[in-house]
């Protein structure tokens, strides 16, 4: 995928998908599906929701909270990046992420369900909201200090700072 060959990349997680429910590996076909959502998402929008669907459908079924969060946080930007759904699907999934973050204090993703959350409420003309959001996840991403995390909190908040002109 990191070197644009996306049909490749879908290619072989549905391969791992499938290899992951042979082998009865119900945690790697939810990462399978999670990531396959994320591949998905830039060329067939109703896939990438159906495979974060099915894998957090397995993800429950195992009682895997942590596939569970990540895979409801690619559901909302999946639901509110791809479609019309987002008030009715999108926002909720990415406040169960949230929930289950703060619940399992996984700190790392809960900044990622942050920043979805932010993102949807700043297209939403949410500023006040967004920024709240925004902000607690750059509090979690620095005390990290992993750039992956880092870095989508300063776009996201140069691009809240730009559109309120400041």
């Amino acid at each position: 995928a990191r070197l644009a060959r996306l049909d490749e990349a879908v290619a072989q997680h549905e391969r791992s998908v499938a290899v992951a429910r042979e082998a009865d590996l119900p945690q790697a076909e939810c990462r399978a599906l999670s990531n396959l959502g994320v591949l998905y998402s830039s060329s067939h929008p109703q896939h990438a929701i159906e495979a974060c669907e099915r894998g957090l459908e397995t993800a429950r079924r195992i009682g895997d909270l942590g596939l569970q969060s990540r895979l409801s946080a690619n559901l909302a930007v999946a639901y509110c990046t791809l479609t019309n759904r987002c008030d009715e699907r999108g926002v909720g999934a990415a406040h169960t992420a949230i929930e289950i973050d703060r619940s399992t204090g996984q700190l790392d993703h809960l900044a990622v369900s942050l920043v979805v959350l932010a993102q949807i409420y700043q297209c939403h003309g949410e500023a006040a909201r967004a920024l709240r959001h925004y902000q607690e996840a750059l509090t979690l991403a620095e005390k990290g200090g992993e750039p992956q995390l880092l870095f989508p909190c300063y776009v996201g908040l140069a691009t809240l700072y730009l559109a309120v002109d400041e």
